[in-house]
């Protein structure tokens, strides 16, 4: 891994966000298990941000249940939505939490399985870059 990534997300009834510094892959993926569960619990994905330490904004990744995510990157004030080649935009938007908030991400900026999302950021924790395998599209909101 090449440095430190600060993961911070807030579910519905927690008062104030929570933050869980990693620094391996192993910790990365644990952490995003941790998060799964209680997402599992709450019923709807919940919003992780992350960011490099020292603090540069990533973007953020919706985290379980069920079998789609979002990830979304931010470069020079644009934000990309990842896409797996050939996954389909689901019908409906996907319900997730951002603190006692919930909001919606378009079927468009959830065409990437959960698995795809967390091997994106793998890359990235471990190069710095987007993953390649995935087709990286101009999202309409963050």
């Amino acid at each position: 891994m090449r440095g430190r990534l600060t993961l911070r997300y807030q579910a519905p009834d927690d008062a104030a966000m929570t933050e869980a510094v990693v620094d391996s892959v192993d910790g990365f993926d644990d952490t995003l298990q941790k998060i799964s569960a209680r997402a599992e619990v709450e019923g709807a994905a919940i919003q992780v941000d992350l960011q490099d330490v020292p603090l540069r904004p990533d973007g953020p990744i919706l985290v379980g249940p069920g079998p789609r995510s979002s990830v979304l990157w931010h470069n020079d004030g644009i934000s990309f939505a990842a896409a797996e080649r050939g996954l389909l935009p689901l019908a409906n938007d996907l319900v997730y939490t951002r603190g006692p908030e919930r909001r919606c991400a378009p079927p468009e900026e959830t065409r990437i399985s959960q698995r795809a999302a967390i091997e994106a950021l793998v890359v990235h924790l471990l190069t710095g870059e987007r993953a390649e395998s995935l087709e990286w599209m101009e999202a309409s909101s963050d």
